[in-house]
């Protein structure tokens, strides 16, 4: 053998495995790219909608006012010495003839920063929020299911968005921020009692973070956590501490089980604070709020939620005339085709959860279960609204998630529908060409992807607008018209709607601008810090519609389009002595 043909060959050898490994990872690397690309659009074709909406917000000129108002405000406060410590007011007051408000602060936290920067930064960091749970609610699909259950879910999200006027997606009102975090919820929560531990911390905090924006997500919120500590206390009783994970690599539970008490920890600890430094804190407060005997809607109207969320057609489906249709459909007949379609979707419902536990199915049993549990919810919240007027008003709000709970049951019966198959069906559908897969998958996109634009595309301008310009006109003839001397300014007038709208939003723009507002009977609602009883004040901003009684300088005039059309004035004056 001649020298060195021995490693010539040996060279040649290496350079031919080499160049033959290479030619095995070019196509996995474009799968890898190819599957990124999916999901990416996938993602995008359920955030679409929240997009726009932010966009068309913005654009809008989005103005804080009203109670959207008081939640800058208060949340502007996070940094200062009286941070909040509880939520937003409810209506449910008025059944104790005391201020109770909203379990927690967490609102008012994700607000903080962008309150300090302006009304902008406000609708966007909503938008930013529900986009990124939008997107969630695609990634844990995809993790349970695959990419078809991701094109699927994305369809479904962008339909359900569909539901809910466009304004939504990017308000700072608590009934609107709170949704879309209690779908991605529903999901993780689903997620982590099929076994996926390290999703626990995530769906706490999400919890925590629907309950302490409005009482009405409490239910649903407790409802899917405990179908998901369920799962982990299964798994736990079954031995079976360590589970492997899509990577192979090993993941216990009690490590998450104790970063998601942690969160659970940080997310209340400014309730329990309250509730312990005062003896009578809000948390207090709200459970008094629940045992208190009043007459409520009762079970026909939580009946009547159920068949509205899930029946043909449910609400997830349909396009409101107004933000606050459903406040009717909780209180008139639902037609016999939802009504029975309900019974039967229920049934079935209920039948798959047991299936899924009988063939140990844990995907199946917990989607089902999360869906019932959802449905209960649902029908709790609407049955024990108390009667009083200004309680039943708010089912038109309270029942915006109901959109959430029937999206969830059809998509949890399908999966179960597809699950329980016979095993040959499964092995012939594993058996499609990854070409034909690959057509199928892209069409699906492309189905998706139309589908949240048209969804976008059919948004209507939110319903505040009317009011946006002519906030902003005020608040642009206030500052020059106030002397640098002014510091402490009352902010008084009219009680209609309207007014208040302004009257907040002015205190709002006062506080971003340095000033300290004060305001009569203020304690309730923006605390004992802009309270104008036995305060000096420097001058007095008041707020009329139509035409103001004499005295003080008129500092401008604006008519909001209606209907009704209003007119507002507003005027300075120096503080009577």
């Amino acid at each position: 053998m001649a020298p060195g043909r021995g490693n010539r060959g040996g060279h040649r050898a290496q350079e031919a495995l080499s160049l033959a490994e290479g030619a095995e990872a070019a196509p996995a690397g474009r799968r890898r790219v190819a599957e990124g690309g999916f999901v990416v659009g996938a993602c995008a074709a359920a955030a679409l909608p929240v997009i726009v909406s932010t966009i068309r917000g913005l654009a809008a000129g989005f103005t804080p006012n009203g109670d959207r108002a008081i939640i800058a405000t208060r949340a502007y406060d996070v940094f200062t010495s009286h941070t909040p410590l509880d939520g937003q007011y409810s209506a449910s007051s008025v059944l104790l003839h005391q201020a109770v408000h909203s379990p927690g602060p967490m609102l008012y936290w994700l607000l903080a920063v962008p309150a300090r920067i302006g009304p902008a930064a406000l609708a966007l960091t909503m938008g930013a929020v529900n986009v990124a749970a939008a997107s969630g609610v695609v990634l844990v699909a995809r993790s349970r299911g695959g990419r078809g259950l991701m094109l699927v879910v994305a369809v479904a999200v962008s339909l359900m968005c569909r539901s809910l006027v466009g304004e939504t997606y990017h308000d700072i009102w608590n009934p609107s921020a709170g949704l879309m975090p209690l779908t991605a919820l529903v999901f993780v929560a689903w997620a982590v009692a099929c076994g996926s531990w390290r999703l626990l911390p995530v769906a706490l905090l999400l919890a925590s973070f629907v309950a302490q924006c409005q009482f009405a997500f409490v239910p649903p919120g407790l409802a899917v956590v405990a179908v998901a500590l369920g799962g982990v206390a299964v798994a736990a009783l079954r031995g079976a501490p360590a589970r492997a994970d899509e990577g192979g690599r090993r993941e216990r539970i009690w490590p998450w089980t104790l970063a998601a008490l942690a969160v659970a920890a940080v997310c209340w600890s400014f309730p329990v604070f309250d509730q312990i430094a005062h003896g009578h804190g809000n948390l207090g407060l709200a459970l008094r709020v629940a045992r208190v005997h009043r007459p409520t809607l009762g079970l026909d109207a939580g009946w009547h939620a159920v068949v509205r969320a899930i029946g043909i057609p449910p609400w997830w489906l349909r396009v409101p005339s107004t933000p606050f249709d459903r406040l009717a459909d909780v209180r008139s007949e639902p037609s016999d085709l939802a009504t029975v379609s309900s019974i039967v979707l229920v049934l079935l419902l209920a039948v798959a959860t047991v299936l899924g536990a009988i063939t140990r199915r844990r995907d199946v049993a917990s989607g089902g279960l999360i869906g019932l549990a959802l449905c209960g919810a649902l029908a709790s919240v609407a049955a024990f609204t108390p009667t009083r007027p200004s309680l039943v008003t708010s089912l038109g709000y309270t029942m915006w998630w109901g959109s959430v709970a029937g999206m969830w049951v059809w998509l949890a019966l399908g999966w179960a529908v597809v699950k329980l198959q016979r095993p040959g069906r499964l092995m012939a559908a594993r058996g499609v060409p990854a070409r034909v897969s690959a057509i199928a998958s892209a069409l699906g996109l492309a189905v998706a992807l139309l589908t949240g634009a048209a969804v976008a595309g059919g948004e209507r301008r939110d319903q505040d607008q009317p009011e946006y310009r002519p906030i902003r006109t005020v608040i642009g003839l206030l500052g020059p018209a106030l002397s640098t001397r002014d510091r402490r300014i009352r902010v008084a007038g009219a009680h209609s709607f309207v007014a208040f709208d302004f009257k907040a939003a002015i205190i709002y723009a006062l506080r971003l601008r340095g000033r300290r507002p004060l305001a009569s009977n203020a304690t309730a609602r923006l605390g004992a810090f802009y309270e104008s009883r036995n305060r000096s004040y420097d001058r007095t901003v008041y707020v009329w519609d139509g035409h103001p009684p004499p005295g003080g300088t008129v500092v401008s005039r604006v008519s909001v389009r209606g209907p009704p059309p209003e007119a507002i004035t507003v005027t300075l004056s120096a503080r009577p002595r």
